[in-house]
């Protein structure tokens, strides 16, 4: 949120912080409903009010649907230093106290406790500040600007070109440097250096840079479906895809029907590889070291009819039924079985529709029905 009146302001994600400060209904015209960096879906911006005692100007509460979620991440943002960047917090300092939920997946995530919102404010060194000085690096400009992270071209001390990521965890990505390391540019963009710390990853610059999406559809399905086994790296280590939808089930994305079939299909998966649960027409790239690189892997270790789902759902590669269906022919020209890879993107369409309110993901469901 932009608020210039504001000296200092803290993002928070809280489930519940008792009268202090007292949240108030969100407000859509601050910032509309969007996804948290952790995949959650968010009800959009919060006032809120504080006792004159507090350190902090304002508060912007995060909501996620239904108000059930923990508190996962907090961000400071300076009115003459923006920096998006999480805070230092004890891990679990208030855990129990606060009846917060834990997950199987959740590890070092940091948790926000009422005293954040009282702790004196300090200034932090910008992280873009630290990672270039270690690694070298001269700044350009920033690409792709978006709530995932900042992304910037770079130049490195040997004069070649470098991409700068920072991201803000959240489960579907917090395994990206891990997946472009096992798959070491075959077919991926190539991870040059990372700082798990800062959630920086440095990246291999691919110019000229146009999506996949931007080719005819069956030149698109000829580059992916060369891609595809290249990156299907063994998946040991990686988070799973049965543990994916216990997720989606406990946070109410996926259930009834859908669910069940989930689950059928999870116990009885062939064998797992490393897959990417979010490769659409635009994560794929032209590069020169090759002329089509997979970028932003949201890995899971999943069986090959899995990678079928955003294939087959995805809008930049056609959103009519004859596309979806040549797109299904051309996948399963890699052996793929057809009933699951239908059966997969119902699944996978349905969890990612973010409360049956998206009207593509919609379409995409009837088609396959």
């Amino acid at each position: 949120m932009d608020d210039r009146r504001a000296g200092v302001l803290d993002v928070v994600h809280p489930r519940r912080l008792r009268d202090d400060p007292r949240l108030l209904r969100p407000d859509s015209e601050l910032q509309p409903e969007r996804r948290r960096a952790d995949g959650c879906s968010l009800a959009g911006h919060a006032r809120a009010e504080l006792r004159p005692a507090e350190h902090v100007h304002e508060v912007d509460g995060l909501f996620e649907r239904g108000q059930r979620g923990p508190v996962v991440s907090a961000e400071r943002v300076d009115a003459q230093d923006p920096v998006t960047h999480p805070l230092e917090v004890a891990r679990d300092a208030v855990a129990g106290s606060r009846r917060i939920r834990r997950r199987p997946d959740d590890g070092d995530r940091l948790r926000i406790a009422e005293d954040l919102l009282r702790a004196p404010h300090y200034h932090r060194t910008v992280p873009e500040e630290e990672l270039v000085a270690r690694w070298q690096l001269t700044l350009g400009e920033q690409l792709q600007p978006g709530a995932g992270g900042r992304v910037y071209r770079a130049t490195r001390a040997d004069g070649t070109g470098a991409v700068l990521k920072l991201w803000h965890p959240h489960r579907e990505a917090l395994q990206e440097g891990d997946a472009l390391e096992r798959i070491d540019g075959d077919g991926a963009i190539r991870l040059l250096d990372r700082d798990d710390g800062e959630h920086a990853l440095l990246l291999e610059l691919c110019e000229p840079g146009t999506p996949l999406s931007e080719r005819p559809l069956p030149e698109a399905m000829d580059v992916l479906v060369e891609l595809l086994p290249r990156i299907w790296k063994h998946a040991d280590g990686f988070h799973t895809l049965v543990d994916e939808i216990e997720c989606w089930a406990e946070l109410e994305e996926l259930g009834g029907r859908e669910l069940e079939l989930a689950r059928e299909l999870a116990s009885s998966q062939g064998e797992l590889v490393l897959t990417h649960q979010d490769l659409h027409g635009d994560n794929v790239i032209a590069a020169q070291r090759e002329p089509w690189l997979v970028i932003d892997p949201k890995p899971l270790a999943a069986e090959r009819e899995f990678q079928a789902a955003p294939i087959l759902r995805s809008g930049e590669l056609g959103h009519t039924k004859q596309q979806l269906l040549y797109r299904l022919d051309r996948l399963a020209e890699l052996g793929l079985d057809r009933e699951r890879m239908i059966a997969w993107t119902i699944v996978q369409t349905t969890a990612w529709s973010e409360g049956a309110t998206l009207p593509s993901h919609g379409a995409v469901l009837d088609w396959l029905s």
